[in-house]
């Protein structure tokens, strides 16, 4: 019996219409639902909404962030890995990565993969 895989997103200060951000949440809302279980996990600093921006099966969590290291956000990672039970975590910026190894480390055996853009 194959296992869906079970795939967090991480991307920092979620704004729908900025470059990065938009091309993570058209990625997101096209992958093939029958082998993958999708969230997203965005840190950022401002309130924001992506209601109608994000289709309905992808679980979504705002970590806000209060201050540029803010180490709770590890800590929420972790549970999120944990009680998601998480196979891969792909942090798509520099201003997430820490959070994102340092949570799986944490959390038990996860993959990580960061995706570097240069805009």
């Amino acid at each position: 019996m194959n296992k869906d895989i079970n795939i967090l997103h991480v991307i920092g200060y979620i704004y729908p219409f900025s470059g990065m951000e938009r091309k993570v949440i058209q990625l997101l809302n096209h992958l093939d639902n029958s082998h993958f279980i999708v969230s997203l996990a965005g840190v950022m600093k401002d309130d924001q909404s992506l209601e109608g921006f994000i289709n309905e099966n992808i679980d979504l969590f705002v970590l806000k962030q209060k201050n540029d290291n803010d180490f709770k956000i590890i800590k929420r990672l972790v549970t999120i890995l944990r009680q998601k039970k998480i196979d891969i975590i792909h942090s798509h910026n520099w201003s997430t990565l820490f959070y994102a190894v340092t949570a799986a480390k944490i959390a038990t055996k996860i993959f990580v993969n960061c995706t570097r853009v240069d805009i």
